[in-house]
């Protein structure tokens, strides 16, 4: 099951950081009882809010035409449920540290979680891959993720154009587990 945070997770990496390796800079410390999820069962929602591609060229052009597509599109999934066994092994700030080990053009600008207010900015610069940027702004608490994530790329792919992405996911828990709930793990 793709998740919303993997969903945007995949879309930064096909549209800004095709190609790129580990990030040099490590996130900020922030209190790991509060980046992660409370077992129970979940909803998931996503959204593309905007997807602007000027200029692409080959196979990147194709991606954008299907992102352009899927603007104003809700995904959504759930309730499932999420064990105390996954939640043991998961935080936020461990999922976007895996999202930015993409190059070591990634250079972290801005990590903070304080107070369940997530304001993140990374940004890549590569003569080969083009010139990327992530922010990722919103709330997180164990019951909730609200996210909104941008991501722009000049460049994509060591091609023509810019692509401007603006991802909107929401997840929640609603309450305890139920019986033949699919189960996250």
């Amino acid at each position: 099951m793709i998740t919303p945070f993997r969903l945007a997770a995949l879309t930064v990496c096909i549209a800004v950081l095709h190609g790129c390796g580990p990030a040099q800079k490590s996130l900020s410390a922030a209190p790991e009882i509060l980046l992660k999820r409370q077992p129970g069962s979940w909803t998931f929602e996503s959204e593309i809010l905007a997807f602007d591609a000027t200029g692409m060229s080959g196979d990147i052009a194709e991606m954008a035409k299907a992102g352009k597509a899927a603007v104003g599109t809700k995904n959504g999934s759930g309730p499932a449920c999420l064990e105390a066994k996954t939640v043991s092994d998961d935080s936020f700030k461990k999922r976007l540290q895996e999202a930015i080990q993409f190059g070591p053009e990634w250079k972290v600008q801005r990590s903070s979680f304080e107070d369940g207010k997530v304001d993140f900015k990374a940004t890549m610069r590569s003569v080969d891959q083009g010139d990327g940027e992530m922010t990722i702004v919103g709330t997180i608490s164990p019951t909730l993720t609200d996210l909104t994530l941008v991501t722009t790329s000049n460049r994509p792919g060591g091609g023509t154009g810019s692509l401007r992405t603006t991802i909107h996911t929401r997840n929640a828990r609603v309450g305890a587990c139920t019986a033949g709930e699919d189960t996250l793990g």
